[in-house]
């Protein structure tokens, strides 16, 4: 008699132990798609931010552009306002992109969309550089026949905020929180696994 209720006893807390790893299995599920929406929100709202803030600069770029009658002038601003308009559409595409990500679907295709992302900006981070030296250079040489001693001082301030800025949102922002949604994704498979 003592043998059939240690049975049923033991099964009773077998049950219970299965079924408190069960709820742990689950929220530990929930913990990591809490983790992975929390960082494609943060990039989706910088990248939304990024978007808009190129579209508020055309008109300031356009109302530089039309006060001034310098053609070097107006040609730095007509390739600034050619590169905010860019620069709004590729903020636009990589929205897009994260937006692409699932919550409940595929956490396969979820790591695909988000490693696709990864190496878009990767090439952004190298293929910046470039277009920013040449954008520049026109104004240097405005400042450098034109510009009074405080007008540099001014320009080096503005140009340390952009470098500072742009370094810290590809380290701080990006980078983290990519690396956080692989991670959480990658932990997720295995947990499906």
């Amino acid at each position: 008699m003592e043998l059939e209720e240690m049975k049923k006893v033991w099964q009773a807390l077998s049950e219970k132990l299965d079924q408190k790893e069960k709820l742990s299995g689950i929220l530990i599920h929930e913990m990591y798609k809490t983790k992975v929406k929390k960082s494609v929100n943060i990039l989706v709202g910088y990248e939304i931010l990024s978007a808009v803030i190129c579209l508020l600069a055309l008109p300031i770029i356009g109302w530089v552009f039309f006060a001034n009658t310098h053609w070097l002038f107006r040609f730095s601003m007509l390739y600034w306002g050619l590169f905010s308009l860019t620069g709004a559409i590729w903020s636009a595409a990589k929205a897009n992109l994260l937006s692409k990500l699932d919550e409940v679907g595929d956490i396969k295709n979820n790591i695909k969309v988000i490693n696709t992302y990864a190496v878009w900006i990767r090439k952004e981070k190298l293929y910046l550089l470039f277009p920013v030296v040449i954008g520049t250079i026109p104004l240097t040489i405005i400042y450098w026949l034109y510009a009074k001693p405080w007008h540099w001082v001014f320009m080096f301030a503005l140009f340390a905020l952009a470098i500072f800025v742009s370094l810290w949102s590809y380290k701080r922002l990006y980078d983290r929180n990519i690396r956080n949604i692989q991670q959480n994704l990658n932990e997720l498979a295995e947990l499906d696994d």
